[in-house]
């Protein structure tokens, strides 16, 4: 039973000095603000907080069935919130500057604080999960780093003893999708014991299945999981998750205790249910995984660069993706460019857009104003990522060019190109839905033509938007039509007021080759618009396939 805040106030209002006690109820206010929010709840302890906490080190204080006990010395700021009934363990860490402890050993974390330990909920589920441990055995440093020494980007480590866990297959794709590095085991291959170590040196967090096989493997029990608890009790933060699915916790314990831990340290977040349950559970996992790893590296980037790097790759990502903060890999719903997939309108509403939704919470949370966005992606994936981010998002895009060296999105230099010709066709056709054509770079009009005529549509007309050297049949020059960042601009403006203009449509299906990053631009002027059908042209035979559906 986890005490009220008030009861925590009374608790240590009762063990403080007299001329301490007016600062109980700010501490118990905290604490159970980094028990809700630990990443909303970041700020530094107050000078009389820090002399409260000092003057309770070492304690352990019963309240409302639990037992409070505070750390002290190096684990000045470090409480421990135990159930006596349930046995389970909440850890929390209160930020203090250093120049607050002075006198302490400590470990520093981004900005000189002491990092915390982050508590998360999944709301709904039943399940709590801790992703428990940083800086469980600080060390002094002095002085600590000025800025933050998180790398580039986010990275978990998936373990199962080399065992292929379906869980962990399923997270994996997950995470991928909404931007985190993942390590996989037979990623890192057959190593050693020091090999793990160093490979685990840069890794942010370890997701741990527990299942039937795992819990039987060598590697996962006399290599991974001792190689997890040396990276656990290094200074820089590191978080542990046990993921459980369909092991006792006999099987559980045993296991886990091969690294030095206890199942009563951590919160476990266990799988319950069917497949469609366990779906919607890994779901909710990557997406409260994704917000307490990840966020740390997109506040570095936002405060030291005014902006957050993101790489979206739609077919699997080779070598090195560069430097960025998320990596959206969707290669495992598009394939490669020699065994292509095409991800449907199902794909896009149950696995596409939702990561979409959860990079987009993450990258506002970050206080990032720009996103920097680059990659190579699928036009749909370029419309969605744009739509995320509308432009009343307050969030300002830049996008690289793949047909020149510039980014588009708030550069207003070069030539201001021409405009595309707009063109329309009325169908005769009763209906209530519209398509919009672009033929920028090619003619897109008579494959439009050939879908419609094996898949009607109720129409009630065709806006086409034609390039001029389309118009003209100049291969060459309409390759290279978009003349400059001004020009995309323009081109985007007018691409996107087309599609704005047909409010009186139910639909409005989108068709037409154009450069990736104008997709993103197009994408981010479409708030207002009404659902947009996007469509994708498969070279291999020729055709327009459906992708994803915008509201």
């Amino acid at each position: 039973m986890t005490p009220t805040p008030d009861q925590i106030a009374a608790t240590l209002a009762a063990a403080l000095p007299p001329e301490q006690r007016h600062v109980a109820p700010a501490l118990a206010a905290l604490l159970a603000a980094l028990a809700d929010d630990p990443v909303g709840a970041s700020n530094a302890a107050s000078p009389d907080v820090v002399a409260a906490l000092r003057a309770l080190a070492g304690s352990s204080l019963p309240s409302g069935g639990s037992l409070i006990s505070f750390g002290e010395e190096a684990q000045l700021g470090d409480v421990t919130v135990g159930d006596v009934a349930s046995g389970s363990i909440v850890k929390l860490s209160i930020p203090i500057t250093q120049s607050e402890t002075t006198t302490q050993s400590i470990t520093a974390g981004a900005g000189g604080t002491i990092s915390q330990v982050v508590q998360l909920k999944i709301d709904g589920s039943g399940h709590t999960i801790i992703l428990g441990g940083g800086n469980a055995n600080p060390a002094a440093v002095a002085p600590p780093p000025a800025t933050p020494a998180l790398a580039d980007g986010a990275t978990i480590f998936l373990a199962d003893g080399g065992t292929h866990s379906p869980a962990l297959d399923a997270l994996a794709m997950q995470l991928r999708l909404r931007g985190l590095r993942v390590w996989r085991e037979p990623d890192l291959g057959d190593l050693t014991r020091r090999a793990y170590d160093a490979a685990l040196a840069t890794i942010d967090a370890a997701m741990v299945a527990l299942t039937p096989d795992s819990c039987e493997s060598d590697r996962l029990v006399r290599v991974e999981m001792p190689a997890i608890w040396a990276r656990f009790a290094q200074p820089a933060p590191f978080w542990i998750v046990p993921l459980i699915a369909g092991v006792g916790e006999r099987a559980a314990e045993r296991t886990i205790s091969a690294g030095g831990l206890r199942l009563s340290d951590l919160r476990v977040f266990a799988l319950t249910g069917a497949a469609p349950e366990r779906a919607a559970q890994i779901a909710d996992l990557a997406r409260l995984v994704l917000r307490n790893v990840a966020l740390p590296h997109l506040r570095q980037s936002a405060a030291r660069d005014g902006a957050v790097e993101l790489r979206l790759f739609t077919h699997r990502a080779g070598g090195d993706t560069g430097r960025a903060d998320l990596v959206l890999d969707w290669g495992a719903l598009f394939g490669t460019r020699e065994a292509p997939l095409w991800s449907g309108p199902a794909e896009w509403s149950s696995q596409l857009l939702p990561a979409l939704a959860d990079v987009r919470e993450l990258i506002g949370a970050s206080g990032t104003p720009r996103l920097r966005i680059d990659g190579r992606f699928h036009l749909s994936a370029g419309y969605a990522l744009g739509h995320q981010f509308a432009a009343t998002a307050g969030i300002e895009l830049e996008v690289k060019s793949t047909t020149s060296p510039e980014w588009w999105g708030l550069d207003r230099s070069g030539v201001v190109g021409a405009a595309l010709k707009l063109g329309e066709l009325t169908t005769g056709d009763a209906g209530a839905e519209v398509t919009v054509e672009i033929s920028l770079a090619q003619d897109a009009r008579a494959d439009v033509t050939a879908y419609l005529a094996r898949h009607p549509l109720p129409l009630a007309r065709r806006v086409q938007l034609t390039s001029p050297p389309v118009e003209a049949r100049d291969v060459i020059q309409a390759r290279s039509f978009v003349a400059s960042p001004a020009h995309a601009l323009k081109l985007a403006n007018q691409i996107a007021g087309a599609i704005l203009l047909e409010k009186g449509a139910s639909t409005v299906h989108l068709f037409g080759p154009l450069p990736q990053a104008l997709a993103v631009l197009v994408g981010q002027r479409l708030n207002t618009a009404r659902p947009l059908q996007c469509y994708e042209y498969v070279r291999e035979t020729a055709a327009y396939v459906p992708a994803c559906l915008l509201r």
